[in-house]
């Protein structure tokens, strides 16, 4: 069977590739918080550097160019033209600290491109520590000196629905019928493929955008300031 399709990981990708798309070839981009690099496809005509502190027993971190605290970048100032940073503000307990260190390692006209999740359940525990909305990433980017240029929703209401469906399965596991093997088949092919396809379908009929599976952010390092 094929992997369900992932509506949070869908809108996720959709922005890395815009903001690949923006960087010029030969530019040096930090993937801060990058995991197992998944995104590192979509930036092969760049100096890609990746970097984590590899705390967690969630990822297998074998493609680290170091493994560090990202509130202490091991890196000199001005020496990126760019960092990426996905879903990974929830997880440090101080956001500021370290967007200040992705200022610090920017050159001027830097970008930082962000994902942020505001509808998320307990994930890489102990390290989770907080959820956004789209007024508080602004704040944050503006209390360290990042000049945001857009802060978007990733999908509406439906997508944020579809995201969740799919974990119906996983709770119906200690229901005797639905819990064994033919059950939790149907109930992928209902909750993993009809339901959440349909469900991403009717999204475009949210025009608010105020329940969201989170946001994705671009800011700058205003010229000028080291």
């Amino acid at each position: 069977m094929k992997p369900a399709y992932d509506p949070n990981a869908v809108t996720i990708a959709e922005f890395v590739r815009h903001s690949a798309g923006r960087m010029e070839p030969g530019s040096r981009l930090l993937d801060a918080g990058a995991g197992d690099s998944p995104y590192r496809q979509y930036f092969e005509h760049l100096k890609y550097v990746a970097v984590d502190f590899a705390a967690t027993e969630y990822h297998r971190f074998r493609s680290l160019s170091a493994i560090c605290n990202l509130q202490a970048l091991p890196f000199r100032a001005e020496c990126f033209d760019a960092v990426l940073c996905t879903e990974v503000l929830e997880h440090v307990p101080d956001p500021i600290r370290v967007l200040c260190e992705f200022k610090r390692v920017l050159k001027p006209g830097g970008q930082v491109f962000v994902t942020v999740p505001q509808s998320w359940e307990v994930h890489e525990a102990p390290h989770d520590y907080f959820r956004y909305t789209s007024f508080g990433l602004t704040s944050l980017m503006a209390r360290s000196g990042l000049d945001v240029i857009s802060v978007e929703p990733r999908g509406g209401f439906f997508i944020t629905l579809a995201q969740r469906m799919r974990n119906v399965p996983v709770y119906l596991r200690s229901v005797p019928i639905l819990g064994s093997r033919l059950g939790q088949r149907a109930l992928r092919v209902v909750f993993l493929r009809l339901l959440v396809r349909l469900l991403v379908a009717m999204d475009k009929l949210d025009h608010s955008r105020i329940d969201t599976i989170g946001y994705a952010c671009i800011a700058v390092k205003p010229l000028g300031i080291a």
